[in-house]
């Protein structure tokens, strides 16, 4: 159902991962170590507004909420009175992409999903340092990440049918059987890291294309398993949550005989249309 015309379930997904416990709680933490009394924090793509909320209880003297989403600022902006921090938490509606402030001390940009080639974490940074707006000395979440990948033989059958989808491997599926169908999947090779990038100053590069040996001969191997970190400005390196950052099987095309390697191409922001994964 649409939230305004234009949006399809725009208030769907950060609700969602606000109700994800694990994450809302790792993020609290993390933002508590981050953010010191009198930072000025940007709060990138602030959805429900929880991570705004954490740093102005964490001491910050402005926290820029900026929500491209019109129901979702509206929301956010009684959310902030409510809490009495009308003072400290501006709710701006724009594309973060185009904000402009001067230099942050603090950017939360939880714009995150697998291999970040979804959501617009890399292009947003970007854009924000040519603007001047984050910078060499600006403490990020996240900051930094790390994809993997792993060819994999996995079951495409689904009553009677082979199902060829892109699958979204979210955690809670395994806790659900009842109400999930179980589709299983096996490694045939190691994980192995494809891009590492930090967010410390210094534009990040949104193309990645590599070549993935498979030394499995097995021509059942039908998969490649996407998974991602997150390295936090804390120290610590956080996997999947429930609701965010989830494995995803990207489905192969027939082996050919003798090919042991794949080839691996997308850019970063753009969205998985552009994704390609070829045997070579």
């Amino acid at each position: 159902m649409s939230d305004e015309p234009g949006f399809w379930s725009s208030t769907d997904f950060p609700y969602t991962c606000l109700r994800d416990r694990h994450r809302t709680a790792t993020l609290a933490e993390v933002v508590t170590a981050t953010v010191r009394p009198g930072d000025v924090v940007l709060d990138a793509g602030a959805g429900t507004g929880i991570l705004a909320l954490y740093a102005a209880r964490a001491g910050a003297s402005r926290v820029f909420a900026v929500e491209n989403d019109p129901v979702l600022c509206r929301h956010l902006r009684s959310t902030v009175e409510r809490n009495g921090y009308a003072g400290v938490i501006e709710v701006v509606e724009a594309d973060v992409h185009t904000f402009t402030a001067p230099t942050v001390d603090v950017a939360l940009m939880e714009l995150v999903e697998t291999a970040l080639v979804d959501e617009a974490l890399v292009s947003a940074y970007n854009a924000l340092l040519g603007l001047g707006t984050v910078g060499p000395a600006t403490r990020s979440l996240p900051a930094g990440y790390t994809t993997a990948v792993q060819p994999v033989v996995t079951e495409n059958a689904y009553d009677g049918f082979e199902v060829v989808a892109l699958r979204h491997d979210w955690s809670f599926y395994e806790g659900q059987p009842e109400v999930w169908g179980h589709w299983p999947w096996s490694p045939a090779g190691p994980v192995t890291p494809v891009w590492t990038g930090a967010f410390a100053g210094e534009p990040v590069e949104p193309r990645v294309d590599v070549v993935v040996a498979v030394d499995d001969p097995d021509p059942r191997v039908n998969g490649l398993r996407v998974t991602g970190e997150l390295e936090m400005p804390d120290g610590r390196v956080c996997g999947e949550f429930a609701s965010l950052n989830g494995p995803k099987v990207l489905p192969l095309p027939v082996r050919p005989a003798g090919s042991r390697a794949l080839r691996l191409g997308y850019t970063m922001a753009e969205g998985l249309a552009g994704l390609e994964v070829a045997w070579v």
